[in-house]
């Protein structure tokens, strides 16, 4: 599946540097000049992640990002900022739901992994929605026996159990000093992932007992 990147920087030389440092990855890049360019790119192709420079003229990295929370939730958030400003990290976080920061001139080779990162966490978010949406799905398939519902239940779960598992082995899987911890918003699908699960379990244990009282209930009729 072929991913796209969207960097956001109105210097000229930024944008050339980083696309350099960039190229061999396996994602296409794709560059705006400022928040506003970079809007129109979003509303006209599909984005996995964007990388923004907090200060542009005219509309800033924080507020590109809290557009893209609001109208494209699902494109993951990068901000370079020249200065570590506690007010604007907290405007990032609070409106942008920003997946991680960095400060220029940044270290290209963690910025590569951050954005490799970000990538498979929007990948797992989209498997857990399919998921949980097919779990949906046959609890909702009435025709189903209650044998089949179960065993698909359970298929349900563990494929949610393997989507954990894959978080949290991407998140150790580099080397000590590349390594980047899960940022607040990866923690939090984490969590979620664990609470589908739980979830699913219950509704395994619901049908299992639907289905006793059905056969108690048959066995006293007979």
């Amino acid at each position: 599946m072929s991913h796209t990147v969207l960097l956001v920087d109105d210097d000229p030389n930024v944008l050339a540097g980083l696309s350099r440092a960039l190229h061999r990855q396996p994602y296409t890049l794709c560059t705006a000049r400022s928040g506003e360019e970079a809007v129109w790119v979003l509303k006209t192709r599909d984005v996995d992640v964007v990388v923004a420079d907090q200060r542009m003229p005219g509309m800033p990295g924080s507020q590109l990002l809290a557009w893209i929370a609001q109208n494209r939730p699902e494109v993951m958030r990068i901000m370079l900022t020249g200065h570590v400003e506690a007010e604007t990290a907290i405007q990032a976080i609070n409106t942008g739901g920003v997946y991680q920061f960095f400060t220029k001139p940044c270290n290209e080779v963690q910025l590569a992994i951050a954005i490799r990162k970000a990538i498979e966490h929007k990948t797992l978010l989209a498997e857990r929605q399919r998921l949980l949406d097919a779990l949906q799905s046959r609890l909702e398939q009435s025709e189903l026996s209650s044998l089949d519902q179960q065993y698909r239940l359970r298929a349900a779960v563990s494929d949610l159990r393997r989507a954990v598992q894959a978080i949290a082995a991407a998140a150790g899987a580099l080397p000590d000093q590349l390594a980047c911890p899960l940022a607040p918003p990866a923690e939090r699908t984490l969590s979620e992932l664990l609470q589908a699960v739980s979830e699913a379990e219950r509704l395994i244990g619901t049908i299992q007992s639907a289905v006793t009282v059905q056969r108690e209930s048959a066995a006293t009729i007979g």
